[in-house]
């Protein structure tokens, strides 16, 4: 199993979270499409990180990529 999809994951959930929690965090106040689009920017930045580095290219154990699934979905729900 490839890294790429666990990763997706994990970062939806992590950047998730973290918005959720810290609603400071984004730049600017003006209304749901600016944080929609400055939440989907830091999604794609992370995961254009991940393909230029080659690290959604490496192959790990089923377990291990249901693992990092589960902590994306856990990490979500831990930060709300």
């Amino acid at each position: 199993m490839k890294l790429r999809i666990p990763l997706f994951i994990i970062t939806i959930g992590l950047l998730s979270g973290i918005y959720q929690r810290f609603g400071w965090l984004y730049l600017h106040d003006g209304g749901y499409l600016l944080s929609s689009i400055q939440f989907i920017g830091s999604i794609l930045l992370f995961i254009m990180i991940f393909e230029r580095t080659k690290i959604s290219e490496k192959k790990v154990h089923f377990i291990t990529g249901f693992v990092l699934i589960i902590s994306g979905v856990l990490l979500d729900y831990y930060l709300k």
